[in-house]
């Protein structure tokens, strides 16, 4: 390949690349802000009590909809 083929082939890599790369944008979340799920959330690892009222690990689905919110506890 020539010197000038290989050139107009970056440029257009980084023509193609380059905007792709600068549509990200982040949202920051104030501390403590509810948050709603846009997808559902399949076999997602959760703290649940028990019927003791004991904290124990467990596995859910998290239907799109809910809302999550951080526990004040």
């Amino acid at each position: 390949m020539t010197r000038l083929r290989i050139l107009k082939l970056l440029l257009t890599l980084l023509l193609v690349f380059v905007p792709s790369c600068l549509s990200t944008r982040v949202i920051l979340v104030p501390d403590g802000t509810p948050i709603q799920l846009r997808e559902d959330i399949k076999a997602a690892p959760v703290w649940v009590y028990d019927k003791d009222g004991e904290r124990v690990e467990a596995i859910t689905d998290l239907p799109a909809g809910w809302y999550c919110l951080p526990d004040t506890e």
